[in-house]
């Protein structure tokens, strides 16, 4: 029971440690139009 509930709080307290995670980058849902380096116009630069 006691290595259970230490493995359940080692995986919880990683799931917290978001200091050095690599987080995706967003699309954001904005209109800016660019002109990408193969000549076509996409809503924004994401």
């Amino acid at each position: 029971m006691i290595k259970h509930l230490t493995l359940i709080l080692f995986i919880g307290l990683d799931f917290w440690n978001c200091e050095d995670a690599d987080l995706p980058n967003a699309c954001y849902d904005m209109y800016a139009p660019v002109c990408g380096s193969d000549g076509v116009t996409y809503d924004n630069d994401c």
